[in-house]
């Protein structure tokens, strides 16, 4: 009997001592451990972990909760207890929730996030995609008589209009336009698929331009290359009124500027210098007479075909001058000769005529 007695006691004071342990008797035995930490997983209702501090001797504490309803989880900041402001971070529902203070601010969720979605995003603000771009892929025969439904960016497919692009090239069309109740001004921007080429077109005053202006061309025209406002390089060649690429910059039309500079490496001063030889002007007169132009001067046939270099023309020009020059100096000096014989003889014969007064007898 005794000895029943005793396990009786013995297993009731075991019984006492389990009960008796908490979290602090147990990490007093170590804080650490390899297996996961769970928080009456079996309950179907909301269950959360804190960490406490004390804030001050009065009592007041702060606390870190996570938290888990299966639904939504939350990290919420308390920083003190003894009030009621609160900071959390909710995740969960398809989006992302800021609490402040008792205000919600969300900070992402799935689905439109611009103007009117009820989310305080300021960078989006005034940029409702759904209502700025709309896409109608309407194959009409007539890109002056698309009709919008709103004011916005509209954009095509790929088409091809009778009065499209150049070149009845297929397209992809931009339609900039208020409503329709004001037509009188609006704008399209056409990209060609075919030749990559960017177009533009205007209505002004209720009236389309007849012609559509290419501001961007994919072949020798590269925009990228030189238009920015703090200057650029031209990488390619540049035509102007003209298709045919024969220089750098090709124009087919009149060029009016207010002062032109063309640089050269050689100038002809070299004619002034006294191992120069000038041609004899017999030569030149042979030249003349076999080629019907200045020796050094390109022909008609030449600048019809290959046309006239600036540079060249002038400094051409300037060396026949100086030969010019050169050859006026020497018939002065010829001139000076002949006239300072002239005078010797008429000296002589004004003394021969004298002679031939005096009377015979004296």
């Amino acid at each position: 009997m005794k000895k029943h007695v005793f396990l009786f006691v013995l297993a009731f004071m075991i019984a006492g001592i389990s009960y008796a342990q908490d979290l602090q008797t147990v990490t007093n035995n170590g804080n650490s451990t390899t297996n996961n930490l769970e928080v009456d997983p079996g309950a179907d209702f909301f269950r959360y972990l804190a960490i406490k501090r004390l804030v001050d001797a009065s009592g007041k504490k702060s606390q870190v909760a996570i938290a888990n309803n299966k639904s939504v989880g939350q990290i919420t900041w308390y920083p003190d207890l003894s009030a009621t402001p609160s900071y959390a971070l909710n995740i969960g529902a398809n989006q992302l929730v800021y609490m402040n203070n008792g205000t919600t601010e969300t900070i992402w969720r799935s689905g439109n996030m611009g103007p009117n979605s009820g989310l305080n995003a300021d960078m989006l603000d005034g940029l409702h995609a759904a209502s700025m771009f709309r896409y109608a892929n309407t194959l009409f025969g007539d890109v002056h008589t698309y009709n919008y439904t709103a004011p916005g960016v509209y954009f095509n497919g790929q088409f091809r209009p009778a009065n499209g692009v150049p070149n009845n090239n297929y397209a992809a069309y931009f339609y900039l336009g208020p409503l329709t109740t004001d037509r009188t001004y609006e704008g399209i921007i056409a990209m060609g698929t075919n030749s990559g080429s960017l177009y533009t077109k205007r209505k002004v005053a209720n009236n389309w331009e007849t012609e559509w202006r290419t501001i961007w061309d994919s072949g020798n025209f590269n925009p990228a290359d030189y238009l920015a406002l703090t200057g650029g390089v031209l990488s390619g060649d540049l035509t102007v009124g003209t298709t045919a690429s024969q220089k750098q910059l090709n124009v087919n039309g009149n060029i009016k500027a207010r002062r032109i500079k063309v640089s050269q490496t050689e100038w002809p001063d070299y004619v002034f210098d006294d191992s120069y030889s000038l041609p004899s002007l017999p030569s030149v007169e042979k030249f003349i007479r076999e080629n019907k132009h200045l020796p050094g001067i390109p022909s008609a046939d030449s600048v019809l075909t290959h046309g006239l270099d600036i540079g060249e023309q002038q400094a051409g020009l300037l060396k026949k001058v100086e030969e010019l020059t050169l050859y006026i100096i020497e018939q002065k000096k010829e001139i000076d000769r002949e006239r300072s014989r002239n005078e010797m003889l008429e000296k002589r014969l004004k003394a021969v005529e004298q002679l031939l007064a005096e009377p015979s007898g004296k």
